[in-house]
């Protein structure tokens, strides 16, 4: 999160809401207050008394004023007393369809939400239906859990004006905040507010305000000096600065030749990102897969971006992999009854470390592995100083299939080759002795019907994807119990 300080700085800003924003002209305040330090505030408004941010979603006006300008900030300020209903299902759809909406018309605009104040004497008019309102200190709790919990929910930027106008309440009573409705604000009130946004939108210091706007020169620096403590020292708190974007990515061994698969891509808050692998090529895609064409270690690179005050912020991520003259693989591929243990080998190497899923396993430095179903497992080998990471083998085990029925005597097993394994359209058996026929079942124990192409293929495209049990039925009563994948 970034502080801006010594430098000018101009801001677009669109404000939609109602009274309590147009009342003393708030916007134009803050211009005003940014003014005396040299900032400057390009700003335009839709505000209607008692209008809802639902009523704001419903407006062609609010709609159009928001696709008319690449917009910094997007205010939104809802109905008074909305945020403090019991269940603010308006409040909540109206911060919905708006955040929506800006984010597929203006991605580049961050939303702040304009967090309000409590009714002088609470808000009497919904007391008897929701007692935690009934006092000013009921409806303003109320007021900032909500403001607070949508803001999360939806990525805004909160203006916390209903904070500093209870710290002022209490502290300094003599300062009058409210017009005698108890409900709308004072100038006092409206000084206050612009102030917070003051330190929101520009992210600088209020209490390097100079103009007091009408108000005695007292009470507008302790309204500064308050904004400064609850708001700019605080900022973080109010999600200032949040919503950057932060890389972060993982990938595994595929099982074409050095083809790498990105599984994992949990970079948040951008609006697009770049990867590059190293070798020259680039992909946009969330989750890619890339295969190089010669052995070597690679870079792979995450950059994303975010854009944001005219800015496009960055953030990258890095992680290598390497390709060796060598290509280790784990077998064999393993169907284990639950309480069963097997053992993986790979291919003879200067040295191993086993892998369970991603961490590497104390001691399991040699050639084989014993194992346990239900668990995934790589091995990394070194050949003449040369290190390379196999494909995941995930060992699995019969589920929900009562004392592993498909399983058969070992006297009765024959050796079988089903290819490819993941499997997209057609599955291929290879065996030197005639097929009969095979039965494929889901992890549930129920059977899935395929149809044969050729003697020895099978399309499996319309299944859905995941993991399959294969028994195939070969002449003399022969069977082969195995697995593979649907992807």
């Amino acid at each position: 999160m970034v502080k801006a300080s010594g430098q000018n700085q101009t801001r677009k800003v669109l404000f939609l809401g109602n009274s309590y924003t147009y009342v003393n002209d708030l916007p134009y305040i803050i211009s005003e207050l940014a003014a005396s330090v040299g900032d400057v505030l390009v700003y335009d408004s839709h505000l209607i008394g008692g209008y809802t941010l639902e009523d704001h979603f419903a407006s062609t006006v609010s709609l159009n004023k928001i696709r008319s300008q690449n917009w910094d900030y997007i205010i939104l300020q809802e109905q008074s007393q909305r945020p403090a209903f019991i269940i603010p299902s308006g409040f909540m759809n109206g911060f919905n369809n708006l955040t929506t909406f800006i984010k597929s018309n203006k991605p580049c605009a961050q939303v702040m939400s304009f967090m309000t104040w409590g009714y002088k004497n609470g808000d009497t008019q919904n007391c008897s239906a929701n007692p935690a309102v009934c006092t000013y200190d009921g409806m303003q709790t109320q007021l900032t859990n909500r403001y607070v919990s949508m803001s999360d929910l939806f990525e805004s930027e909160i203006t916390p004006v209903g904070v500093v106008w209870k710290h002022i309440r209490e502290n300094y009573p003599s300062i009058e905040l409210y017009q005698a409705d108890g409900s709308h604000p004072s100038v006092a009130g409206s000084y206050l507010a612009a102030c917070c946004f003051y330190a929101t939108i520009f992210r600088k210091n209020p209490g390097q305000i100079s103009n007091n706007y009408g108000l005695d020169a007292n009470t507008a620096s302790i309204i500064r000096n308050v904004a400064k403590t609850l708001v700019f020292d605080q900022m973080e708190q109010w999600y200032i600065g949040r919503y950057v974007p932060v890389s972060d990515f993982d990938y595994v061994i595929g099982t074409g030749h050095n083809e790498i698969k990105i599984n994992r891509n949990e970079t948040t808050y951008r609006n697009s990102f770049i990867w590059d692998f190293g070798d020259g090529t680039t992909a946009t895609d969330r989750t890619p897969t890339h295969s190089y064409s010669a052995d070597g270690t690679y870079t792979i690179r995450l950059t994303s971006y975010k854009c944001f005050l005219g800015q496009n912020i960055e953030s990258v991520f890095e992680r290598t992999v390497n390709f060796c003259a060598h290509t280790n693989t784990i077998y064999p591929n393993l169907l284990l009854c639950p309480d069963e243990t097997g053992t993986l080998w790979t291919q003879p190497a200067d040295s191993y470390q086993w892998y369970d899923e991603t961490s590497p396993i104390n001691g399991a430095t040699n050639q084989s592995l014993q194992v346990e179903p239900g668990r995934a497992y790589r091995v990394l080998t070194t050949v003449n100083g040369c290190s390379e990471m196999s494909s995941p083998m995930l060992v699995d085990s019969y589920m929900n299939i009562e004392d592993c029925r498909l399983r058969l005597p070992e006297n009765k097993v024959v050796e079988a080759t089903i290819f490819p394994n993941p499997v997209k359209d057609i599955l291929t058996i290879r065996t030197n002795k005639t097929l009969q026929e095979i039965s494929v079942y889901d992890m549930t124990g129920k059977r899935i019907t395929v149809n044969q192409v050729s003697p020895y293929a099978y399309d499996v495209s319309g299944i859905l994807n995941g993991m399959y049990f294969l028994r195939i039925s070969l002449e003399n009563g022969s069977y082969v119990s195995t697995k593979f994948i649907k992807e």
